[in-house]
């Protein structure tokens, strides 16, 4: 299945998904903010021959496949420009064009194109900014221990060679494993701290780019929203089984899988899949009787969807609470999406 592939970039369109600065801050100061575009598949133009006519073969490749679908592609047949869905039919995600009979290129003849690639992406109908701490280590098969920069208050995840892990035990900032890691081994821990805990982070969206279609889309938001952190909900009334629905809705999104406890009739139950960016639970057999649901969520800001091959601008701002403890304040800025 296709999903959203997203990137940051600064208003002059470069790269910055490494780190952004904010600069040092007063406690309960505010910094200046900064504009990041978040494109979904950006794409890439191309241009040139995709081959020769022999007056037999009716099918041609651009060389890439995932075209943007709403992207402008191009065909010329010995110069002369042909119009999808008359002369051919294009197959954006095979990258190909299809003669219909009667418009086969004759011997000799150059088909060009141009075209608009990405990688195999969907459209993003539902985005959420969070916030979480991450740091790496690299193992080096001696020490069974890392350090973290501060003390969590909660770690969500820890892998090695992204293959989660919980074999291990963690006192204050130390996180011991039960297993020495290996040589070279990639160590990855998620976790929450000050910084997500009292949301030193603030977001808003400022409409979308699609390059492709609509242009700029002016839907901005006035204000702006702090992330971070994580909030509970105990024996939410998720709905009442009628035995042949099989689909409910959390009242919140980015769940916590771990953490979910779903009960039908007063009984807790296994039978279901989430989707954890959504917050909607699927069954296996319809359910009958009272639905609840106990569970922690990410405090998120959800924005406005985003089309493959389009940009959400979004600006965000540090803030410095005024009880902060932390010297320095860092955290992920991460994009759930379906």
């Amino acid at each position: 299945m296709s999903i959203p592939k997203f990137d940051f970039y600064d208003s002059t369109g470069a790269d910055i998904t490494t780190s952004v600065d904010f600069s040092s801050r007063p406690l309960g100061g505010t910094s200046a903010t900064v504009e990041l575009q978040l494109w979904n598949n950006q794409g890439t133009y191309w241009e040139g021959t995709l081959g020769a006519g022999d007056g037999a073969n009716d099918t041609f490749s651009f060389g890439h496949t995932f075209l943007i679908p709403s992207a402008a592609h191009t065909i010329e047949v010995d110069g002369n420009p042909k119009t999808d869905g008359v002369h051919y039919d294009l197959d954006t995600d095979a990258g190909t064009v299809t003669f219909t009979p009667g418009n086969i290129p004759a011997l000799g003849e150059d088909v060009d194109g141009t075209c608009w690639y990405g990688v195999e992406a969907a459209d993003a109908e539902a985005v959420y900014l969070l916030v979480r701490r991450h740091e790496f280590f690299t193992a080096d098969g001696v020490a069974d221990t890392v350090s973290l920069a501060v003390a969590p208050s909660r770690v969500y995840e820890v892998s090695i060679n992204d293959m989660v892990t919980t074999d291990y035990e963690r006192t204050g900032k130390v996180i011991t494993f039960n297993a020495t890691p290996a040589d070279d081994d990639a160590i990855h821990v998620i976790y929450e701290d000050e910084t997500c805990v009292k949301q030193v982070m603030r977001v808003k969206s400022n409409g979308v780019e699609d390059p492709h279609s609509t242009g700029f889309l002016d839907d901005s938001e006035s204000a702006f929203t702090p992330i971070g952190g994580t909030d509970s909900v105990e024996d939410e009334d998720v709905g009442t089984g009628d035995g042949e629905e099989v689909t409910y809705a959390l009242a919140n999104a980015c769940v916590l899988a771990d953490t979910l406890v779903v009960e039908v009739a007063d009984t807790p139950v296994t039978n279901f899949t989430l989707d954890a960016v959504s917050g909607v639970i699927e069954f296996d057999a319809a359910p009958t009787g009272a639905i609840t649901a106990t569970y922690d969520y990410y405090l998120a800001h959800q924005i406005g969807g985003i089309p493959a091959g389009a940009a959400r601008h979004i600006f965000v701002r540090g803030y410095a609470p005024s009880d902060a403890t932390v010297t320095r304040a860092d955290a992920s800025l991460e994009v759930w999406a379906v």
